[in-house]
């Protein structure tokens, strides 16, 4: 197992918004372990395989928008695995609402 470092940074999700101070980088920092599998995983959509389950899940998520840095109002669950050619990230993004999802594109 090893640890990747995640940089969220505003400024690619909105263009302007910069993080600017050294405190702000450090909150902004956070550690995922990444648990290594020894086959490829099948890229199906779905987080059916054992090796998923092995993988310890990232849950904690702040907001943006509406209220920046609140706590996140959905359950995320995001699982990091890896392999000799390729990083593999799985995302249960889950919605109370579904129906009120609306695709832009």
């Amino acid at each position: 197992m090893f640890n990747l470092l995640i940089l969220a940074v505003a400024a690619l999700v909105s263009g302007s918004d910069q993080i600017s101070s050294p405190a702000a980088v450090a909150e902004a920092l956070t550690q995922v372990n990444a648990v290594r599998v020894e086959s490829p995983i099948e890229i199906d959509g779905k987080l059916d395989e054992a090796a998923w389950q092995q993988a310890r899940p990232h849950t904690t998520f702040t907001q943006r928008d509406p209220d920046e840095g609140k706590k996140a109002t959905e359950e995320t669950d995001v699982r990091v695995l890896y392999d000799d050619d390729s990083i593999y990230i799985g995302a249960r993004l889950l919605d109370s609402q579904p129906k009120s999802i609306k695709a832009l594109l």
